[in-house]
């Protein structure tokens, strides 16, 4: 909680020392590729019981803005990889590669900042190992998110996120396994249009 803390703090001190001559890269319609980084929260649950791991979750996102004037509607895509991972004696399950595309729509609070919405589609894989056997599997499901975006320098631009995914239950070769997974994760990206 502390480090999300932090780094609330860290993008609101970026924010407010943001020079009054940047343009109005906030809201600037275009593409857009950048890196991405933060906290990752993990929950597999199944009836009657759940455990959950916190990791680092890191990737890149590009997208291709419209620009509206006072806001923009666009579409983004985003692929992370994730250090968390549960291990108990011989047996690990990890975190995998998360694929998402979706839609996103902000609103400049003024030209330098805006504030955004998205949703869509997620797709993550998690990896089990047992000894010298591994197995992947893959879950699809949904993503909702929020943030802040604000410009640094043109035509760099910081974003600061919270995001859900949930991926619904897991199935096996066909087979109900009873595990639903739940991903909570808080995010910075630095972002540059083109």
């Amino acid at each position: 909680m502390k480090k999300i803390f932090a780094l609330g703090v860290a993008t609101a001190a970026v924010a407010c020392a943001t020079p009054a001559a940047a343009q109005d890269v906030a809201n600037r319609g275009g593409f857009s590729v950048g890196v991405v980084g933060g906290y990752d929260h993990v929950t597999l649950a199944v009836p009657g019981d759940k455990g959950s791991k916190d990791g680092f979750v890191y990737g890149i996102v590009a997208g291709y803005d419209y620009n509206l004037g006072q806001g923009s509607l666009g579409v983004e895509a985003e692929v992370d990889g994730s250090t968390t991972k549960e291990r108990n004696g011989s047996v690990a399950l990890k975190a995998g590669r998360d694929l998402y595309a979706g839609v996103r729509a902000a609103y400049a609070v003024n030209p330098q900042v805006s504030v955004y919405a998205k949703g869509g589609y997620t797709n993550a894989r998690l990896n089990l190992e047992d000894g010298n056997t591994s197995y992947g599997f893959n879950n699809g499901g949904f993503r909702l998110g929020g943030g802040v975006e604000v410009a640094v320098s043109q035509p760099i631009v910081a974003r600061l996120e919270y995001r859900y995914s949930d991926y619904g239950r897991t199935h096996i070769e066909g087979q109900d396994t009873g595990i639903s997974i739940r991903r909570h994760q808080v995010v910075a990206a630095l972002v540059t249009r083109f």
